[in-house]
């Protein structure tokens, strides 16, 4: 607004000049009083120094999401070690875990069962959030039966 008010007024001037209109001039020396000049490097210096602002914010901001992008791959991954160890512990655990805070964010855990066949495989999806940035990770695991004893290995 205050740049638009300045080039406007540098336009009036210089069309007032051309007309010998000169209402600005010094009288001895015929110049502008106004200092045009530096009233262009005000201006100048003005849109350089918004110019660098706009860059370091939007540098900020992407370093900021990139470290939220980590944070929240960690996020997911602590979600998916805690349904792992919840499962070696109760092979038969399906509940898994909902909007549990973690650190700055939050996981959340679901198990799905899938057949193919005689083989049963379980799904389990972790997603990790900070902030607006959301991580999912996913492991497969395919359900052994040796006897008594129930292994959900990796597949």
């Amino acid at each position: 607004m205050i740049i638009q008010k300045l080039v406007t007024d540098l336009l009036r001037r210089s069309h007032e000049k051309k007309r010998g209109l000169n209402t600005g001039c010094n009288e001895r020396s015929g110049h502008s009083s106004g200092g045009v000049i530096l009233r262009i490097v005000i201006i100048s210096a003005t849109l350089l120094l918004i110019g660098i602002t706009v860059v370091f914010l939007l540098k900020n901001f992407r370093n900021r999401e990139e470290i939220n992008g980590r944070k929240a791959m960690s996020i997911s991954e602590y979600g998916l070690l805690q349904a792992m160890q919840k499962l070696n512990e109760q092979p038969g655990w399906r509940d898994g875990f909902n909007h549990i805070r973690f650190e700055d964010g939050w996981y959340s855990v679901t198990l799905k069962d899938e057949y193919s066949g005689d083989t049963l495989f379980l799904k389990v999806e972790s997603n990790g959030q900070i902030g607006s940035i959301v991580d999912q990770r996913t492991v497969t695991l395919r359900r052994i039966v040796t006897g008594t004893d129930t292994i959900w290995n990796h597949f």
